[in-house]
């Protein structure tokens, strides 16, 4: 896997120091956003293992310096149909924090935006604003003009690949 931050340090993390930044990344066509303090690393995707019998969602497990990282397609996770695949998919490490501690985790997405600041009063509710997505996954709508970018719940995207890969 290559390393491709966009703050990066030595060993490829992005740095932050702000609870109030995001990043911007879009899979399928929709603009989401992560919580910047999350993210651990953009890269590109190597060889993923398929799992037997998991969700098609759930694409496998990839080697990340030894670690095992299960890693899930974000647009099937939402129940997003793709309209043709992305010609350079990328692959965002992410810490995700559980009742049972805090694991890595990958989602693989079309591309990355950047990062935009945003005060927690500025993220609007998603009041099932026509787009298929359970809301469940959702923490609400950040404006990034000239559109919205749905703010993603990490913990909840994540619950059901905990239950599968332990």
């Amino acid at each position: 896997m290559k390393s491709n931050p966009l703050n990066p340090t030595q060993d490829g993390a992005i740095l932050s120091n702000s609870e109030h930044q995001y990043l911007l990344l879009k899979s399928a066509e929709v603009f989401f956003a992560l919580p910047i303090l999350s993210v651990r690393e953009i890269l590109e995707p190597s060889e993923i293992t398929r799992v037997p019998m998991a969700p098609s969602w759930l694409l496998g497990l990839a080697n990340l310096r030894g670690q095992v990282l299960p890693v899930i397609d974000l647009s099937a996770r939402l129940g997003i149909q793709r309209q043709e695949p992305a010609p350079r998919p990328v692959l965002i490490v992410v810490d995700i924090v559980m009742r049972q501690g805090t694991f890595q985790r990958g989602l693989i997405i079309d591309s990355v935006g950047g990062i935009t600041d945003a005060e927690e009063d500025q993220i609007r509710p998603y009041d099932d604003v026509g787009v298929t997505i359970a809301t469940e996954y959702i923490r609400g709508l950040l404006p990034v003009a000239p559109h919205f970018a749905i703010l993603l719940d990490l913990e909840r995207v994540f619950a059901a690949t905990q239950e599968i890969v332990t």
